[in-house]
């Protein structure tokens, strides 16, 4: 039995900010000290919108469609309601 779970709405955010706030919240897949930029991140988003293994940190979104994030993976690696807290990070009050 497949359960539908809503992808959460990123209409208006900066795919570059949505990226480093998943790579932000997602577990270390080892120890690492790496500091990923939001400019490394607006030059990944050049050449690719899938994100398995991203620096380190397991993704598994694609930032393809620009109004909402299948986060059903990532959630599953990183915890439940993970790529939630990430999204909510960048939003900016209203």
């Amino acid at each position: 039995m497949s359960v539908f779970i809503m992808p959460i709405d990123i209409a208006g955010l900066d795919k570059a900010e949505v990226l480093l706030a998943l790579w932000k919240h997602a577990k270390p897949l080892k120890d690492e000290n790496i500091k990923l930029t939001i400019d490394q991140c607006r030059e990944s988003l050049k050449n690719k919108s899938y994100f398995d293994n991203y620096f380190q940190r397991t993704i598994k979104c694609s930032l393809a469609d620009k109004d909402v994030l299948k986060q059903r993976l990532y959630n599953e690696y990183n915890g439940k309601g993970r790529a939630e807290e990430a999204i909510e990070s960048i939003r900016k009050p209203s």
